[in-house]
């Protein structure tokens, strides 16, 4: 097994030639620290992924993420192919973070990441990710992971069949925040996403599932504020499914 950063190093790089030489805070449950590179890595990921599709991954999102989170251009047109790259980078940024969250062991589940190896993108049925601008004083890199749980309003059977009942199952948010860009990932357990969680609201661009339009980026023209960070960061638990 070989190292995995949770941020990459371009990302640092990028920085550093665009601000300087930065001290990055790491915050933990028992103790905060500064240190000068983005150094957060965790012991999960074989040498072939890491050096493979993942190295690759990271190679095409960089050209389409650089613009986003610097707040290049008011108007970025995200095609169908920059939104899947966009949304398979987010969700392996995610599964990375969770394994430092305290939820680790019980969520996200296993099946999320051997199926993300299978398939080196979301799952369709069983993940929505959204994107918006950020435009508050406090431009960041933050990654927060943290189980919900997901009300349905009915369930399937084992032959495939909706059945009428309420039912409760537990999902995994992430909201990654990188300067001015932030990403949110919902991962529901059960079969398929409940429908209200595929709401996106006025400010938010849904990258995930895969849709065959270009979307220009920021939703709106409009960004988030830090109000508007607190909210979305909390906004499962408000959602309420169809």
């Amino acid at each position: 097994m070989t190292l995995e950063h949770i941020w990459p190093v371009w990302i640092g790089k990028v920085l550093d030639e665009k601000y300087g030489i930065q001290k990055w805070q790491k915050i933990f449950p028992y103790k905060t620290f500064e240190t000068k590179s983005l150094d957060s890595c965790v012991k999960r990921i074989c040498r072939v992924c890491n050096n493979g599709w993942m190295s690759d991954l990271e190679d095409e999102t960089k050209p389409i993420l650089v613009p986003m989170m610097l707040a290049d251009s008011p108007a970025i047109e995200l095609t169908p192919a920059a939104q899947q790259t966009l949304a398979t980078w987010a969700l392996k940024t995610m599964l990375m973070a969770a394994f430092l969250s305290p939820d680790a062991r019980t969520f996200p589940p296993p099946w999320i990441y051997s199926r993300f190896y299978r398939e080196r993108r979301p799952p369709d049925y069983n993940a929505v990710i959204w994107t918006a601008a950020y435009q508050g004083h406090l431009p960041q890199l933050t990654a927060t992971v943290g189980t919900v749980d997901a009300r349905k309003n009915y369930r399937y059977t084992a032959d495939g069949i909706v059945v009428p009942e309420k039912t409760t199952s537990k999902a995994a948010l992430g909201t990654l925040r990188i300067l001015f860009t932030v990403f949110q990932v919902f991962v529901y357990g059960g079969y398929g996403v409940p429908m209200g969680h595929r709401s996106d609201g006025k400010v938010l661009h849904r990258i995930w599932p895969k849709q065959d339009i270009s979307l220009v980026w920021p939703a709106n023209r409009v960004a988030l504020d830090d109000a508007g960070i607190e909210y979305l960061q909390s906004r499962a638990r408000e959602i309420e499914p169809l």
